[in-house]
């Protein structure tokens, strides 16, 4: 599915040109998103002309640094006039700032979002919940409720934070456009997929990312000769460390995450050694403050176990690569609780475990996973 977006971008002389200037954008944690994407999709598959009933383009980037509505404004200004060349509007907004108005416009107050993957996640469609942007490997694509609606031109209401009313008037012009698309109606929506997010952040499962998870297997499964830790000998070995060194792939992993970070985080925790450059690209992201958790305390100048960010008095994430059982997880809980933090979760990149995520000795512990072993079985 991946693929046959990619193919679709390709397509588009509209969205070639931006992604072709894309590093002239230089906004943070920035992705083209919204329904150009999906409506690009429909003109595909209906035999229409590209930029049929496209209305403008939406750019999205997340920027807590700069909350007002003149640095949005003239970033906003800045973008237009880099795609001057464009015959449509081009929308840049700061998500970071959305909640300040949402009320005044919509009727009713919303959290502030802790990225553009988070406000991504909750726009109005699941087929206009899609983003992409460049990368070293080609394309990246975000895709919260996967890319099935959007190929198969399904139009379903995506209830996490809209109202019936502004889902109607989203499709109301799309009928006259596309009368071939398929129109859930709000009350026929038999699974609610702001509910399908929820329950997958509260069981420990997001929706899979299948393009992530076949360049993470892509990257990381060596074949070769190695020895394992239980001394046998295999021809096959998954290299964690390949996937968490690679920039393009970090930056995926942690957008794929932030959606499960508790809505009241405070600090995030990365465990040493995998975590470490995991939680930093999520506090990249999403400008919440890291910590570092040593195995140990070290014997000299602070002999901390816990360096960087106090801890103290705060609610903490713990942040890691890969868990099987979470006995080393256990056992970093108790470091953070020593240095008078509060652990409130655990979010790794894979959980490769069996059943459902968890801690061993530490059941209500909610722990939350991007990925599991068997998204990554190719």
């Amino acid at each position: 599915m991946a693929a046959r977006v990619s193919t679709l971008v390709a397509d588009s002389p509209i969205f070639t040109t931006i992604l072709g200037r894309w590093a002239e954008i230089a906004l943070p944690d920035c992705w083209l998103s919204g329904s150009a994407i999906a409506q690009t999709a429909w003109n595909a598959k209906f035999g229409l002309p590209t930029e049929y009933g496209l209305a403008d383009i939406d750019l999205v980037y997340f920027d807590a640094t700069d909350l007002s509505d003149i640095g949005e404004a003239r970033q906003a200004a800045r973008i237009r006039g880099l795609f001057a060349d464009i015959p449509l509007w081009i929308d840049a907004k700061n998500e970071a700032r959305v909640h300040l108005w949402y009320e005044a416009k919509f009727g009713y107050p919303i959290e502030p979002y802790r990225s553009s993957e988070h406000a991504i996640s909750t726009f109005p469609t699941t087929a206009g919940s899609v983003a992409i942007r460049p990368d070293v490997t080609g394309l990246s694509i975000f895709a919260p409720f996967g890319l099935d609606d959007l190929l198969s031109c399904t139009v379903r209401p995506n209830k996490a934070q809209i109202t019936q009313d502004i889902y109607e008037a989203k499709v109301s012009r799309w009928r006259s456009c596309w009368p071939a698309l398929t129109i859930i109606e709000w009350n026929e929506a038999q699974m609610d997929p702001g509910l399908i997010l929820e329950t997958k952040m509260k069981t420990g499962v997001m929706m899979i990312d299948h393009a992530l998870a076949e360049d993470i297997r892509t990257i990381a499964s060596l074949k070769g000769e190695f020895k394992l830790r239980s001394g046998q000998i295999s021809s096959h070995y998954f290299d964690k460390y390949r996937f968490e060194s690679d920039p393009a792939l970090l930056r995926r992993i942690a957008a794929q995450m932030i959606p499960l970070l508790p809505s009241d985080t405070e600090i995030l925790a990365g465990l040493e050694l995998g975590g470490v450059p995991i939680a930093t690209a999520i506090s990249l992201a999403s400008s919440l403050p890291v910590a570092f958790i040593r195995k140990r305390a070290k014997e000299y100048g602070t002999c901390q176990a816990v360096e960087g960010r106090d801890v103290e008095g705060k609610r903490i994430v713990l942040i890691e690569d890969v868990i099987t059982t979470g006995g080393a997880v256990a056992d970093d809980v108790k470091l953070v609780e020593a240095a008078k933090g509060q652990v409130i979760g655990v979010v790794c990149a894979i959980w490769r475990g069996d059943g459902d995520p968890g801690i061993v000795g530490l059941p209500s512990l909610p722990v939350s996973a991007a990925l599991t072993a068997a998204d990554l079985i190719g």
